[in-house]
């Protein structure tokens, strides 16, 4: 029995149930399910009811989890004490953020932990996405600010979901117009990024499904404000979510809902599955449920 297994029994009592449980220490309801059943193995007792009426703990779980309290109680006035012996939370914390321009969407979320953890010392990657999901599996880096993954090698937490906006020369649409559509907006090239592979394919597909064609240039730099130059100079259009087109108003391009692309685009906190989350890692994902609310939430991979 260790201390981990421990944490997720108390919070299957607090939150009632496996799947928000998962939710609330940042796994997968698979992994809780397996460590209680473990646990139950070690025990040689049935500590929760899975079936019936009878839903929570059973007797012999109701006094393992008034146990546990008392046991992670301690430990945390521990960790507590031998923290403040150190001089407080220190160590440090390797994350990775895209080349693609997210990483300023975080800003705010860096200066806060900066302020609040002063001597925890913050080491930044930027990559195109597909290197940050290789040095997460490789361990260099503890976290990365990517799309919703798509591989089983990773768990995340959601950050916040966003719909795209589309930058379209204002020379190509009338001073009123505050929507378009995709079949509109295909009549002059796609400029997107090399880099956002998961995004060009959330668009593409999007065009597909709706008989949409379109002609895509790609633009080798992670640039936002070189993309919207081009879009200003009457290249082509291109397609960025809302809240990183909030900081770059330029006056010769309009900015434009598009209907059919509404909240695709989800900003996620990742990290490798089944690895050791350490203290500064953890810190920052608590204070981004923080910065980022009401909307974020854990979800396991």
């Amino acid at each position: 029995m260790d201390l981990r297994t421990l944490r997720l029994f108390v919070e299957i009592a607090k939150q009632g149930s496996f799947a928000d449980a998962a939710k609330t220490v940042f796994t997968t309801q698979s992994t809780v399910s397996k460590a209680i059943k473990n646990l139950e193995a070690e025990l040689g007792v049935r500590l929760v009811e899975r079936s019936g009426r009878a839903k929570g703990l059973t007797q012999a779980g109701q006094l393992l989890y008034q146990r546990a309290v008392n046991v992670l109680g301690e430990m945390s006035s521990l960790e507590a004490e031998l923290a403040q012996m150190q001089g407080l939370q220190r160590g440090s914390l390797r994350i990775g953020f895209p080349k693609m321009g997210t990483s300023a969407f975080y800003a705010g979320l860096f200066a806060k932990y900066r302020q609040r953890y002063p001597d925890i010392d913050v080491h930044i990657s930027v990559e195109p996405l597909p290197r940050l999901e290789d040095q997460l599996r490789e361990g260099d880096i503890d976290l990365a600010a990517l799309l919703t993954p798509e591989s089983g090698d990773f768990e995340w937490q959601h950050v916040r979901t966003e719909s795209l906006v589309a930058m379209v020369p204002k020379a190509f649409v009338s001073a009123g117009a505050t929507r378009i559509t995709l079949q509109a907006l295909a009549r002059w090239p796609f400029m997107l990024f090399q880099d956002g592979t998961t995004l060009n394919e959330a668009i593409l597909q999007a065009c597909a499904q709706r008989g949409v064609q379109a002609h895509v240039d790609l633009v080798s730099t992670g640039q936002i404000d070189f993309v919207t130059e081009l879009v200003a100079s009457q290249l082509g259009v291109s397609l960025l979510p809302r809240v990183l087109t909030q900081w770059r108003q330029h006056p010769g391009v309009k900015y434009l809902e598009v209907q059919e692309l509404q909240d695709i685009w989800q900003f996620t906190l990742a990290w490798r599955r089944g690895a050791h989350l350490s203290y500064p890692a953890r810190a920052w994902l608590a204070l981004a449920q923080e910065h980022f609310q009401p909307t974020a939430a854990a979800q396991p991979a």
